[in-house]
């Protein structure tokens, strides 16, 4: 319901110019929803800027200045020339990007799998997918080591093929998989928002208009199932 009050230095003006009737008050402008939003959301706001983001900025503040105070570029010239400091931001790049990698390998299937589910098997399956991080990062690494160690069920399958198993522990390999489970919340739970906000008429559509062929550029047929919820040109 619209609200409305009088105004209170005189009356309020038709949008002609002229003195409205007596008695006729002006409808007060409502607030707009992204304000109320950012209402809402301030006090975490502040919170995330107190104990996130002053850090942040302090730490970036001091990278550039001595323990006397003095302002300095010396600690980049010492990180960027030196080889072993440039292997481990490469080596950290590298596992970043293979960690992304391998979430939205594993992350986006699953939350186009999702978007055609009942809510409450949705339900069901985002507590599965949630259920890892309420368990402690020590026993989740513990859990992998067993599976991924010499005497461990995947070694074991290996092993009952005829086929010896490869080394799975102590390399990137280990790591990746580790990091994949850790995130893999953080990619589908975006991915499932982005999909619930696509048209669910445009499946339809898009099988009466020869989308089902699933014609690639240069002509080849495909049956990727996730080509129908690519960004609409």
């Amino acid at each position: 319901m619209a609200a409305t009050a009088r105004v209170a230095d005189g009356p309020a003006l038709s949008p002609d110019g002229s003195a409205p009737a007596p008695g006729v008050s002006r409808p007060v402008k409502e607030r707009g929803p992204w304000r109320t939003g950012l209402l809402l959301a301030s006090p975490a706001i502040a919170v995330l800027a107190l104990l996130f983001i002053a850090p942040l900025f302090m730490l970036v503040y001091n990278s550039f200045r001595t323990q006397a105070g003095d302002p300095t570029l010396h600690n980049y010239t010492r990180f960027l020339g030196d080889s072993f400091y440039r292997d481990v931001l490469w080596h950290t790049l590298w596992i970043g990007a293979l960690t992304t990698l391998g979430c939205l390998v594993v992350g986006y299937p699953f939350a186009v799998y999702l978007r055609g589910r009942s809510p409450r098997a949705r339900n069901y399956l985002s507590l599965v997918l949630l259920s890892p991080l309420l368990i402690s990062m020590v026993t989740r690494a513990y859990g992998w080591l067993v599976l991924l160690g010499p005497k461990g069920p995947i070694a074991d399958g290996f092993h009952a093929v005829g086929l010896e198993a490869p080394k799975m522990l102590y390399d990137d390999t280990a790591v990746v998989v580790g990091m994949v489970h850790v995130m893999l919340a953080y990619m589908v739970l975006p991915l499932m928002g982005s999909l619930d906000r696509i048209d669910p008429a445009l499946t339809p559509a898009a099988k009466g208009l020869g989308r089902a062929a699933g014609r690639v550029s240069g002509g080849s047929p495909s049956r990727c199932p996730c080509r129908g919820c690519s960004p609409v040109r």
